[in-house]
């Protein structure tokens, strides 16, 4: 079937390089385009995977992250958003907020939420047509006092 769909599209830049002698028409499919491993996408065929799927990673967060006394002591509770880059060899980089420009996030959960993110081990990383590639991710962070 691809090897069809090819003819056809090779057919078709072959018609329309007849019609007129002074124009060229390149038509790229995806697979004739290249990679960039060095952009950063956002949607990509195989996203980045923490190691042990979504369970574990809720489940590390929850581990690793400490309330910050002072937080606990305001009674503060709060929704953090962390953006981040999973490269290609599956680091986490370029830890930051990631909330909507709508929302505030008491400073102190922030702090926490982006040092657990950092600290979090090496992901599957993404992958574009078989390439590794950095991704953009975001993830939120719960603070709730029980």
């Amino acid at each position: 079937m691809r090897l069809y769909i090819t003819s056809f599209i090779l057919s078709l830049s072959i018609v329309a390089l007849g019609q007129d002698k002074n124009q060229c028409v390149v038509l790229l499919t995806d697979e004739t385009q290249a990679i960039d491993t060095n952009y950063v996408y956002e949607i990509v065929e195989d996203q980045p995977q923490f190691i042990g799927g979504v369970v574990a990673m809720l489940e590390y967060l929850k581990e690793n992250k400490e309330y910050p006394q002072e937080a606990l002591e305001n009674n503060t509770q709060g929704k953090a958003y962390i953006a981040f880059i999973i490269e290609r060899d599956g680091t986490v980089s370029n830890v930051k907020n990631g909330a909507p420009l709508n929302r505030i996030t008491d400073q102190l959960l922030l702090e926490e939420a982006i040092r657990v993110v950092k600290s979090m081990p090496k992901w599957k990383p993404g992958r574009q047509r078989e390439k590794a590639v950095r991704v953009k991710y975001t993830v939120p962070i719960n603070f709730k006092i029980r």
